[in-house]
């Protein structure tokens, strides 16, 4: 009797233990696929602070685009720390063009004009302001196409005319983020050699 008891416990904690196995690869499977998932950066429209409208990504100047996707007026102080070295990377790799996205959620004309013209009147560059496109969109949609989980962080996306996106980093600089965005465009784009 004692036996039978044994190998009873043995067959169901072996079957328990390959059921949790199976679980915890399936598990895996699933998040192996998800981020093998391609992110295409959705169809938009905005203006850029010279007042052109864009359609993005096509609009987009660059063979490849680095798009750095902000949220919150506080998140410019991240921005401009990423500004110097993006802006070495465009000057490195001749193919490259950046861009700064405010995105922000639906508004009213007057409203749109008021926050255009305070961004504007904070950034008298006009290559800067080329390159600062403001868009008035269904956030929570634009955020679900490209896997934004949070507004507390910017984000950076490496993408093509096409709207596929080649890389995806968030939040603040660090060597590390910029070795890797260097060298996904160096794979892509060799940099001339002097």
């Amino acid at each position: 009797m004692k036996l039978n008891t044994i190998l009873i416990l043995s067959i169901v904690m072996t079957a328990a233990i390959l059921s949790l196995c199976s679980n915890e690869v399936a598990a895996q499977q699933t998040m192996t696929s998800s981020a093998r998932t391609e992110i295409v950066f959705p169809n938009v429209k905005g203006k850029n602070l010279l007042k052109k409208e864009m359609n993005l990504p096509q609009d987009l100047g660059g063979e490849l685009n680095l798009v750095i996707v902000a949220f919150e007026r506080k998140q410019q102080s991240t921005i401009d720390v990423w500004m110097p070295h993006v802006k070495k990377l465009a000057e490195q790799f001749p193919k490259l063009r950046y861009y700064e996205i405010p995105t922000i959620g639906k508004q009213p004309f007057f409203v749109r004009s008021f926050i255009d013209g305070g961004m504007r009147g904070g950034i008298p560059d006009p290559k800067a302001r080329e390159a600062t496109i403001t868009l008035y969109l269904d956030k929570q949609k634009f955020r679900n196409s490209l896997g934004i989980t949070t507004e507390k962080k910017i984000y950076l996306f490496l993408v093509d005319p096409k709207g596929k996106v080649f890389g995806t980093w968030e939040d603040a600089y660090s060597a590390a983020k910029l070795s890797e965005i260097e060298k996904k465009i160096g794979e892509m784009f060799p940099a001339p050699v002097n």
